[in-house]
């Protein structure tokens, strides 16, 4: 019988994942191929929402990032039913106490700090931008990477994402007809001679390639799951794209606390510079 994955549902990127999938360097973190069931993924991939609803046609550029966040999704009524679940789902905190179980332990040691007042059992989550009393808001995010144009170009250096996320996640929807290569998922350490040293980020939080190395390298694959816990040490990037016709889609999973979880060092706090890549916000 043909499965209806209109209807609702509870699966999530995160069922397939079991805390010896996690490796912990240089940051805790996994990756799972196929991490959605094959047949739900595809009706996934088949409905993906209509970039005309968040993207800037006029500043597409090249290589360039645009969000649809989840209070947007949610509340846009031509939206299939899929992914209104799917967002339902990974905004809900249910989808929380999954990470809960996969890296309670790892959050509870890196910031005792933050939560301190009570157990991650009894944290209180809701979806960013709701402007709803919690402790942790939750974003799920078809995410749009325009085409690169006459030349190759990287979306994003080396950076750590903004500090007052907790984690972040990235479940891949590369195109069927997309046979370019590049836009892979890197994963960066600290060389040895700056390991404890204080490192330097831009405003942006990247930092130079003199204080890493490449840990590891994603594929752009479809249907694959990068998810990681937050932390200065969690440096990532992706690799150059080749010239093409084909955006770069993805979906980004966040979960962000109201105050920064850690601190880096910022000496050029310039605000005024911004990244050509980003194109309808921050994410």
């Amino acid at each position: 019988m043909k499965i209806n994955w209109s209807d609702n549902n509870s699966i999530t990127i995160l069922d397939r994942a079991r805390p010896e999938m996690i490796d912990l360097e240089p940051f805790p973190h996994l990756v799972i191929k196929e991490a959605l069931p094959i047949s739900y993924y595809k009706a996934l991939y088949n409905e993906f929402p209509n970039k005309d609803l968040y993207v800037d046609e006029n500043n597409i550029g090249s290589n360039k990032y645009f969000w649809f966040k989840s209070i947007d999704l949610l509340n846009e009524p031509s939206i299939p039913k899929i992914w209104r679940n799917f967002a339902r789902v990974h905004t809900s905190n249910a989808f929380f106490q999954k990470i809960v179980l996969l890296f309670g332990n790892t959050i509870k040691l890196a910031y005792p700090h933050v939560f301190n007042q009570k157990s991650l059992n009894e944290i209180r989550t809701s979806v960013r931008g709701s402007n709803l009393s919690s402790d942790l808001e939750l974003d799920c995010q078809p995410t749009y990477c325009s085409p690169v144009l006459q030349k190759s170009s990287i979306s994003r250096e080396a950076h750590l994402d903004r500090e007052v996320a907790l984690f972040a996640g990235l479940l891949y929807f590369k195109l069927e007809e997309d046979n370019t290569k590049g836009g892979n998922f890197t994963i960066y350490k600290v060389k040895p001679k700056y390991q404890g040293t204080k490192l330097v980020f831009d405003n942006r939080n990247h930092i130079d390639k003199k204080f890493i190395s490449e840990y590891k390298t994603i594929p752009y694959e479809a249907n694959t799951l990068i998810f990681f816990i937050n932390s200065p040490l969690s440096i990532h990037g992706v690799t150059k794209r080749e010239v093409t016709n084909h955006a770069r889609l993805h979906v980004n999973f966040i979960g962000q606390t109201a105050n920064k979880v850690f601190f880096i060092n910022k000496p050029d706090q310039n605000l005024d510079k911004n990244n050509e890549w980003y194109g309808n916000s921050l994410y």
